[in-house]
């Protein structure tokens, strides 16, 4: 076992980072095993009631394209709000994040369903299901 301490970077609209601004930083210490110590890690998707709430809200904002967004949302995070994908960020520069995978600079509320579905249908009104990876494998 070991201990890692994260210094979370976090920047605000005029670029500038917390430790650039006088600001303390905020950091995040997480135990982390060895596979062979703890098994391998199992991602789990939302729980069923939360599962029940996002769908629902998707209905409400999509309306009769939400059967797609919801094999969309299955397909990015699976159903899992705190999702990340940091492989992106070698691409992009940035990280996609939350339920619908919001490639976009680290962003803590992309991790509230809520607020990144209410992004995703704004994306989503300009630009269709284009700026989801998953929807080219939807039928």
């Amino acid at each position: 076992m070991s201990l890692i301490t994260l210094i979370l970077l976090t920047l605000d609209t005029s670029g500038l980072s917390l430790q650039e601004q006088g600001k303390p930083l905020k950091t995040e210490t997480k135990d982390y095993y060895e596979t062979w110590q703890a098994g391998a890690m199992i991602e789990m998707p939302a729980s069923g009631n939360q599962k029940d709430e996002i769908i629902a809200y998707i209905h409400k904002l999509w309306e009769d394209k939400a059967d797609t967004m919801i094999k969309i949302v299955a397909c990015e995070s699976n159903f899992r709000p705190e999702a990340i994908n940091w492989q992106d960020a070698k691409i992009t520069g940035w990280p996609s994040q939350g339920i619908t995978q919001i490639n976009a600079p680290y962003n803590e509320e992309l991790f509230n369903w809520k607020y990144n579905l209410d992004v995703a249908f704004e994306m989503y009104q300009r630009r269709g299901f284009q700026p989801w990876s998953c929807a080219k494998l939807i039928k």
